[in-house]
């Protein structure tokens, strides 16, 4: 395990074991496919964006696959910014079908007997997502998981969306952030070990070097070649 200071796992404080904890990526390691794609393609398929949207969604793909300079929220506040005008619950209805038609075909057996099998060894496994937290919800749901921490969407004190990220988006350092916080509040500080962490992509790597064992599923070639550079385990996950 790194000894940065974001580290998960610091000894427990009482002679109680520490919670284990197996964290999961979603996209690309639970699931066969980017979430934030297949639900920008939802939404044109249903005529609920503009071309403008298509148009900036689209470039902003090109810069994250080249790694060029990119904002993590742009794309989430552009998606759900033709959706602000919907009443909340019609945009938690329209994910929800989302997920229900498009993600759960695509998610990869391995993936849901891992989370079974972590939960019968004791182990409490969390969803850590950049997706918005309606579809990290609904998949926590349909997989089992025992929670799911993803990017949350600002609502106004009606309840109706803005548009915006509150906080950060759930991506990179961030995933890291948010489990801590997550597990400290759950089980208090020292009171859980990060056990396992599993992931598919570079922006992954804060998370799974804060694990005991890291598990990178299905690596995209930046982190296959960091994988191969550090003996981190790689599956290849169906």
């Amino acid at each position: 395990m790194s000894d940065s200071p974001l580290d998960a796992g610091a000894t427990a404080a009482t002679d109680a074991p520490p919670v284990r904890i197996a964290a999961f990526d979603l996209d690309g390691t639970l699931l066969d496919g980017q979430s934030g794609t297949l639900v920008l393609r939802y939404l044109i398929s249903h005529h609920l964006v503009h071309a403008k949207t298509i148009l900036l969604a689209s470039w902003w793909g090109v810069r994250y696959k080249l790694h060029l300079p990119h904002r993590q929220s742009e794309v989430r506040e552009e998606i759900m910014g033709e959706l602000k005008l919907l009443p909340p619950d019609r945009v938690t209805q329209i994910l929800d079908d989302f997920h229900e038609e498009i993600l759960v075909p695509r998610y990869r057996a391995n993936g849901i007997a891992e989370i079974r099998r972590r939960q019968q060894c004791g182990e409490h496994a969390v969803i850590v997502s950049a997706t918005f937290d309606a579809v990290a919800q609904a998949s926590r749901a349909f997989l089992g998981a025992d929670a799911a921490l993803a990017t949350i969407m600002e609502r106004d004190e009606r309840g109706w969306y803005t548009g915006r990220v509150q906080g950060e988006v759930t991506a990179g350092v961030e995933k890291l952030r948010r489990l801590r916080a997550y597990a400290d509040e759950r089980f208090g500080a020292g009171g859980w070990v990060l056990e396992r962490a599993y992931g598919d992509h570079y922006t992954d790597v804060p998370l799974l070097e804060a694990a005991r064992t890291c598990v990178c599923v299905n690596a995209t070639h930046t982190l296959r070649n960091e994988a191969e550079r550090r003996g981190w385990t790689q599956v290849t996950w169906g």
